[in-house]
Parts: structure tokens; C-alpha cells; sequence
């Protein structure tokens, strides 16, 4: 259910910002769930920050796998995200990705999750 909420938010935050910055693309339609799958994974950034996730690496004609830890992975989404909702400002054309949706989903997810979720217990081994 707050994955529901956190579209929700992730919708508010992006009209919002096209209210104030893009008036004129009010009426431009927005349709989508990256926001709440951003907020989801705000969440597990919380839940489990140190969790190994296994990433493709590619340099050229190198190519791996490699696992690193989620609030790296989690992290570095978040900061490009938000750099190109940032720099969004800057042009006149956001090329239809409500990036703002993402910031204020994964925020949402972020938050809630602390506030819905139970605490994580210790195994008992």
C-alpha cells in the first residue's frame, strides 16, 4: 500500500515542479509507476544498505559482473536522477522523463518505509 502512496507523492512532486517551472506543460499528460518503483527502491536502500547487489560492468569491449554494495548502486541512481532533474531546469525540453517523479518518489519511499515498515529483527543464530 505505500508503494501506492509513494506514486501518489512521486505524481504531486512532479506536477508541482512543472507548475512553477513549466507552466505552460500543465496539461501535458503524465502517465507511469517509475516513481513509485523509485520509491521502492528508497526503501530498500533503508532496509538493506549493505546488501551485495550483482551490477553489469562495461568499459569498451571489457565486460563483467560485479557485486557491490545497494547504497552504492542505490546512491549513484539517485545522484544522476537528481542531476538530470537538476539540469532539466536549464532546458527547455525535459525529454518526457518526469525525472522530479523519481527524486520525490525514492525521497517518499525513503521516509515511509521508516514509518510503515517493522523494525528489522537480529537472527536469533
Amino acid at each position: 500500500m505505500w508503494c501506492v502512496v509513494c506514486g501518489v507523492l512521486a505524481a504531486v512532486g512532479q506536477a508541482g515542479v512543472t507548475l512553477v517551472i513549466w507552466p505552460e506543460d500543465i496539461g501535458v499528460p503524465m502517465i507511469g509507476a517509475s516513481g513509485a518503483v523509485a520509491g521502492v527502491l528508497g526503501a530498500y536502500l533503508v532496509r538493506f544498505p549493505g546488501a551485495r547487489v550483482r551490477t553489469f560492468l562495461t568499459l569498451g569491449f571489457f565486460w563483467s559482473t560485479v557485486w557491490l554494495p545497494a547504497w552504492f548502486v542505490l546512491g549513484a541512481w539517485f545522484a544522476l536522477q537528481f542531476a538530470q532533474a537538476v539540469l532539466g531546469f536549464a532546458s527547455d525540453d525535459a525529454g518526457g522523463v518526469a525525472t522530479w517523479a523519481h527524486v520525490v518518489g525514492f525521497i517518499a519511499g525513503s521516509i515511509l518505509v521508516r514509518l510503515v515498515a517493522p523494525p528489522r529483527r537480529k537472527p536469533a543464530w
